[in-house]
Parts: structure tokens; C-alpha cells; sequence
């Protein structure tokens, strides 16, 4: 699922559109306030029946409650897992070059 968001800066709200699906012609765009879905059709615009409109305000904490659940839940973004792959490549190389620099010689 994507999450698109547009803000608009004279009524300090963020539209927000969950869309699935993916390689097919077709995706699914999910209301979750009205509880409604939206089949669209590849090329054709967002049914603003499938746009939520959320102030920023609250979006900046919604989108922070749910980093926080997921991490709760153990659930880690791309980047987090690139980073920590640089940090155990990173402490990997370092102790390859502790054992050349501390060669008994």
C-alpha cells in the first residue's frame, strides 16, 4: 500500500490517499474515515470521495503514533534496515582492520 498526501497551505489541512494494488491496471484507493473504496483505473484522477482531509496539526501526531506503534510491533522501514546493514558492515571492516593494525608481528 502507498500513502500519498498533498497539503493544502490555505486551509492547513493534508489530503492523504491510501492506494493499493500495483502492477495491474486497476488500484484500489481506501477510505478509511468513511469506510469506503475506489477502483481506479490507470491515468485516471483520485475520486476526491477517496481523499481524507486531515489537519496538519493532527497529521504530524498521527503519522508519529504510528511510527511508534510500528515500532512497537517490531516493524522496521527500508531505511532502518539500510542503516543498520552500513552499521554492521561498518563495525564488520573495523575489527578486519583492528586485526591488521594489531598483527603480532
Amino acid at each position: 500500500m502507498k500513502i500519498y498526501t498533498w497539503e493544502d497551505p490555505q486551509k492547513f489541512t493534508i489530503r492523504v490517499a491510501f492506494i493499493a494494488g500495483g502492477e495491474g491496471q486497476i488500484k484500489i484507493a481506501f477510505n478509511f474515515a468513511t469506510n469506503k473504496e475506489y477502483a481506479i483505473k490507470m491515468g485516471e484522477d483520485l475520486p476526491p470521495g477517496c481523499l481524507m482531509e486531515i489537519p496538519r496539526d493532527v497529521f504530524a501526531e498521527m503519522l508519529k503514533g504510528f511510527a511508534e506503534m510500528a515500532n512497537e510491533r517490531g516493524m522496521k522501514l527500508e531505511s532502518d534496515l539500510k542503516r543498520e546493514g552500513k552499521l554492521e558492515a561498518t563495525e564488520k571492516h573495523l575489527e578486519d582492520m583492528r586485526t591488521l593494525v594489531f598483527k603480532k608481528k
